[in-house]
C-alpha cells in the first residue's frame, strides 16, 4: 500500500470505526483501549486541527478532511502519493461504515451514536 503501513493502519481503522481524519490524527495513546479493543474520541480534544501554520486539538466537528485518493494533480507537492485507490476520498471511508452498519441490521440510534450524530429523537419510539 502506498504510504507504508502507518497510513494503511489509519486507512483500514477509518473504514471500520467511521471516524473522521482529525479524530484519528487527533488520537492520544490514552484514548486507545487496546485491552478490549475500543477507541474513545474526547468530546473536548479528540480532533486534530490545522492553520495558520499551526497544529491543536479541539472538539470533534463535521469539517471536511483530505482525501485519501493521492496528490499526483498537486505540482507543489514535496513527495508524490499515488492514491489508495481511484477516487476515494478519506471520507468515503465513512460513507463505507455507514453503509456496513446498515448492511448488519445495526438500529439507526447505535449507527448515530457510533459516527458521533445526533438524531431528532422527537416522534420516535
Amino acid at each position: 500500500m502506498p504510504g507504508g503501513r502507518c497510513y494503511g493502519l489509519l486507512v483500514l481503522t477509518a473504514g471500520w470505526t467511521g471516524a473522521r481524519w482529525g479524530e484519528l490524527t487527533g488520537l492520544r495513546r490514552v484514548n486507545t483501549h487496546l485491552d478490549d479493543g475500543c477507541i474513545v474520541i474526547d468530546p473536548d480534544t479528540g480532533c486534530l486541527y490545522e492553520g495558520n501554520h499551526r497544529l491543536w486539538l479541539g472538539p470533534p466537528s463535521t469539517g471536511l478532511p483530505p482525501s485519501a485518493d493521492g496528490n499526483l494533480r498537486r505540482s507543489d507537492a514535496a513527495v508524490s502519493i499515488e492514491p489508495v485507490r481511484q477516487r476515494l476520498t478519506f471520507h468515503g471511508l465513512r460513507h463505507s461504515h455507514k453503509t456496513w452498519m446498515i448492511a448488519d441490521g445495526i438500529p439507526e440510534i447505535a449507527q448515530a451514536r457510533r459516527l458521533g450524530h445526533r438524531l431528532d429523537t422527537a416522534g420516535r419510539i
